[in-house]
């Protein structure tokens, strides 16, 4: 697909490991590693990053960073 379909001079791909729209589904395992494979091979990054059930679910601020005990 990278070959055929791209340029070949991508940035990174973005994959959500946990999507919760109509309900929550995961990938089969093995498949992210897979990906990483295929990317590292062509040199992309490949970036992981929970969005949804993660993103602002942090409590009183909106970055978790900023919170003090």
């Amino acid at each position: 697909m990278i070959q055929t379909t791209t340029a070949g001079d991508i940035a990174c791909m973005i994959a959500e490991p946990i999507q919760g729209v109509g309900g929550f589904s995961v990938p089969p395992d093995g498949l992210f590693g897979a990906f990483k494979e295929v990317l590292d091979e062509h040199g992309v990054l490949f970036i992981s990053d929970e969005v949804q059930t993660g993103w602002g679910r942090t409590g009183e601020h909106f970055w978790v960073s900023r919170h003090t005990a």
